[in-house]
């Protein structure tokens, strides 16, 4: 949930922690629980976090950072930072095409083997 003051109330169930970017700093948004549908019944704690204006939430499946070159080496978070980073003044739909472009030239294109999802918000 996210107000329009940008303030942000999540649960993290075991994904990747989304990544919130402000220019230059980067802030990972803890897990608040196990990996959701692991066990019958998990307990699941509220967070919080704050998007200013012009900062850039990201969040993504593991398929993304997991994909892999010819030579079996991972797309990594850091690579999906400098490619935020690097498209820090377009908006969000420019900058998840951003990511995408990046991981298909990446792998060359190579099939993903996981699910690949990225939402990016960027509070204008």
């Amino acid at each position: 949930d996210i107000d329009n003051r940008g303030n942000i109330f999540y649960v993290n169930a075991g994904h990747p922690p989304p990544i919130i970017l402000r220019k230059n700093k980067k802030e990972d948004l803890d897990s608040t629980g196990i990996i959701f549908g692991a066990l019958p019944e998990i307990d699941l704690k509220k967070s919080y976090a704050f998007l200013d204006h012009d900062n850039i939430m990201v969040l993504y499946t593991d398929g993304i950072f997991e994909a892999a070159d010819n030579k079996d080496q991972y797309y990594g978070e850091e690579r999906i930072v400098e490619t935020v980073l690097q498209n820090y003044e377009k908006n969000a739909q420019e900058i998840c095409d951003a990511i995408f472009k990046d991981v298909h030239s990446f792998t060359r294109k190579k099939k993903l083997i996981d699910d690949a999802t990225v939402v990016v918000i960027k509070r204008m």
